[in-house]
């Protein structure tokens, strides 16, 4: 239960909410040990290339390297000032943020008391999520472990003179680009392994992210407030952290895009 709590709630299991992840196992019907074996489906050329098609559908003016450090509504229009100077302007603006880093945008005027909250708070999900190819890893290997530097690790295809292995580690921490390190997080599990190299993205010192997938903390779901994809203003709200179902996956992406989308819209026909 501990592993699982890291490995698939995402974070620490004394910062997460037991009743999340017993509400996620009734809703979806599985197992908490089937989480490890069935691994499901992923994206043939990867998750880039649904980004690229999602951006390429919109035909919108994509700017990459501008960061948002405060937003401005009023009955005139929605305002976004950025980093180092200039403002874009709108009749209504999405904020499609991670809530981690809702903390580091001035909003004028301030959010809601619950929206202020769940930001002062942010969700605990600080997982690191490992991709190695490696030698002496048997073909459809799964492990997992408490405690252990990774708490979950599944191999895959054969890839570069090893096998791929997936892993994650929601607690202790480990740099996915060391080789030496997950090198030595594999051999715990299997002590004939070899790291060949390794890979990953650190989410938690990303100033842009704060942190991992949505992962809530003890009281979350309990505490009265209306939704976090409550529009106010000008301003709709979108996120996989904050959708109605689906929270932290992205299928909650998709269904708070859908609720973003509608109330943009009612604020576009509002205004005329």
């Amino acid at each position: 239960m501990l592993a699982f709590g890291a490995a698939m709630g995402g974070g620490d299991p004394d910062e997460q909410s037991v009743l999340a992840i017993l509400a996620d196992a009734v809703n979806t019907g599985y197992r908490f040990d089937e989480a490890f074996t069935d691994i499901g489906q992923s994206l043939s050329r990867g998750t880039k290339s649904l980004v690229d098609a999602i951006a390429a559908d919109a035909g919108a003016d994509v700017r990459l390297g501008s960061v948002a450090r405060r937003i401005h509504s009023d009955d005139d229009g929605a305002n976004v000032d950025l980093e180092g100077g200039g403002t874009v302007p709108a009749a209504a603006a999405v904020v499609a943020l991670p809530l981690n880093v809702w903390r580091d945008v001035a909003f004028d005027p301030p959010l809601s008391d619950h929206k202020q909250w769940a930001a002062s708070i942010g969700h605990a999900g600080t997982s690191t999520k490992v991709l190695a190819i490696a030698r002496g890893v048997p073909e459809a290997f799964e492990g997992v472990g408490w405690p252990a530097t990774l708490q979950a690790l599944v191999s895959g295809r054969e890839a570069g003179g090893g096998r791929l292995v997936t892993a994650f580690s929601g607690v202790r921490g480990i740099d996915p680009t060391d080789p030496s390190a997950v090198d030595k997080a594999l051999k715990e599990y299997l002590p004939d392994s070899e790291v060949i190299l390794s890979d990953g993205h650190d989410w938690n010192a990303d100033p842009f992210s704060r942190g991992a997938w949505f992962t809530p903390r003890p009281g979350w779901d309990t505490r009265e407030g209306e939704p976090l994809t409550t529009p106010e203003g000008r301003l709709a709200f979108a996120t996989s952290d904050i959708a109605p179902s689906g929270a932290g996956y992205i299928e909650g992406a998709v269904v708070a895009g859908h609720v973003a989308a509608r109330a943009a819209m009612e604020i576009l026909d509002r205004s005329g």
